[in-house]
């Protein structure tokens, strides 16, 4: 789990800060948890970084950076809000603007989703980015040593894996109006000269499972040509 934590956090890292660069100052990490990017990545000027949980999380996490002496490096607005309801009107009022670029970060959270939550949340995003934003993630396949690895962590982690889209992944973000880049980990993992994730070396016994990091862009969408559900959709 460190290995591909290690590699997704640089690759995503990097997506995000790339994003920022070519003007997508609207940075959004979905479920943020204990996310410190605003913290330490070094932002372009003018960037802002929509913080979104619950608002219980978000008062320790704030209360945990106080503790430290942390300073954010961008302006921070925090959303507090729940993603399985209409999270849109709270991006809203938070000064969120859906007519400017953005950049969305998904990291660790499509396949904790069964998969109508997951394109229920691919149509709440997709309703709030105008042409030209940019959603990074992460997606992989449920495998024997990925559980085993969860439990040893916590026996709460055993039944996080739900999923996630049931459909290929390149199908799944064109039907949404995006067009995606995906890049397999153990081919991430070699650019930043780092292991293949073990989980997801086909060489070692038990593993082969495929994983996935991913960037697309939000494309216009042909007159008429709305995905069901784009248009005001929350996800469940």
């Amino acid at each position: 789990m460190a290995d591909q934590v290690a590699v997704r956090t640089a690759a995503l890292d990097t997506a995000l800060l790339e994003a920022a660069a070519t003007g997508r100052t609207q940075v959004v990490p979905l479920a943020c948890g204990m996310d410190a990017r605003a913290y330490r990545l070094d932002w372009p000027a003018g960037t802002r970084v929509f913080q979104v949980d619950f608002e219980a999380v978000l008062d320790f996490r704030t209360r945990a950076l106080r503790a430290a002496g942390a300073s954010p490096r961008c302006e921070v607005v925090d959303v507090a809000t729940d993603l399985r309801e209409d999270w849109g009107a709270a991006f809203r009022a938070a000064g969120f603007d859906p007519t400017a670029r953005t950049a969305w970060l998904a990291e660790g959270l499509v396949y904790g989703l069964p998969s109508v939550a997951a394109d229920g949340l691919l149509d709440a995003i997709s309703a709030l980015s105008a042409p030209g934003s940019t959603l990074a993630l992460d997606h992989g396949e449920d495998g024997e040593l990925s559980r085993a690895a969860r439990t040893a962590v916590s026996p709460d982690f055993t039944d996080l894996w739900r999923g996630g889209p049931r459909t290929d992944l390149d199908v799944w973000f064109r039907r949404g109006g995006w067009a995606p880049l995906i890049r397999d980990i153990g081919l991430v993992a070699v650019e930043y000269g780092r292991p293949t994730p073990k989980a997801f070396d086909p060489r070692r016994a038990g593993t082969g499972r495929r994983g996935w990091l991913i960037q697309a862009m939000r494309q216009p969408l042909p007159a008429g040509d709305v995905p069901q559900g784009l248009a005001g959709a929350s996800a469940p």
